[in-house]
């Protein structure tokens, strides 16, 4: 059930929310954002930003500019609104890995 959530909330609210304000995702540049969900055997999928309009899709990607890993629950929390990213992170919840600067503006792709 909880993986049927996530995958709700990434492939098709996410993916439908960046389509339709692609112009504002695009203004992350040409990068490729990879979430895993690290209680769901390393589930991932890449929020490509190369294209227009940007896409989601499940799989993995050598270095991509980031990639976030966090436990399934943490996420539909702060997708959800009812955890800061910022509190996840500096509480250990959220491991990042490539770009920081990207890492601030993902709330960009990842807002209800």
């Amino acid at each position: 059930m909880l993986e049927q959530r996530i995958k709700e909330i990434i492939e098709v609210e996410i993916a439908k929310d960046i389509k339709k304000r692609a112009s504002e995702v695009k203004k992350l540049g040409d990068v490729v954002i990879a979430i895993e969900m690290t209680d769901l055997n390393n589930q991932t999928w890449l929020i490509d930003c190369r294209n227009s309009p940007p896409s989601v899709k499940a799989g993995t990607m050598e270095n991509p500019d980031l990639h976030v890993s966090l436990a399934s629950p943490d996420f539909i929390e702060i997708y959800e609104g009812r955890l800061k990213a910022e509190s996840a992170f500096f509480t250990g919840k959220i491991k990042l890995k490539g770009s920081m600067g990207l890492a601030m503006r993902l709330g960009t792709i990842i807002k209800r």
